[in-house]
C-alpha cells in the first residue's frame, strides 16, 4: 500500500476547483500507472478561500470510484500559507510507498520542489 500526495492551485469557481481537481488525479493516476481497483481512499483538503465546490465531487464522477472513500477537509489557516490550493492523499493498494511518484502541479510545486 502507498499514499500519493499533490497539490494544485485553483479558482474560486465550481468548474475550475472540479477541472483543477481532475487534473491532479489524472496525473498521479498516470504517473503511477495505476487502475482505478487500486485507489482505496481518497482525501482531499482545501484552503479556505475554495469553497464553490467539494474536488471529491468531481474525481469521484470523472473516474467512475464508487468503491472508494473519499472525504474533503479544510486546510490549516497558517499565515503566509499557498493560496487557493488543493491537496490530495491518494491512499492505493499494490505499490510500495517507495515507488510512489507525487504529483506538485503548477504554482503548487513550491510546496514540495524535491518532488514537483
Amino acid at each position: 500500500m502507498a499514499v500519493i500526495r499533490g497539490a494544485i492551485c485553483a479558482e474560486n469557481t465550481a468548474s475550475d476547483i472540479a477541472e483543477q481537481a481532475v487534473r491532479l488525479f489524472d496525473e498521479i493516476m498516470v504517473r503511477n500507472s495505476l487502475r482505478n481497483s487500486q485507489v482505496e481512499g481518497v482525501f482531499f483538503t482545501a484552503t479556505a478561500d475554495l469553497d464553490a465546490a467539494y474536488p471529491a465531487a468531481a474525481v469521484r464522477s470523472k473516474f467512475a470510484l464508487d468503491n472508494a472513500a473519499f472525504m474533503c477537509a479544510s486546510e490549516m489557516p497558517v499565515v503566509g500559507a499557498i493560496d487557493h490550493c488543493i491537496r490530495v492523499a491518494v491512499v492505493v493498494s499494490d505499490l510500495p510507498q517507495s515507488s510512489a511518484r507525487h504529483c506538485y502541479l503548477g504554482k503548487a510545486a513550491i510546496l514540495r520542489p524535491d518532488l514537483s
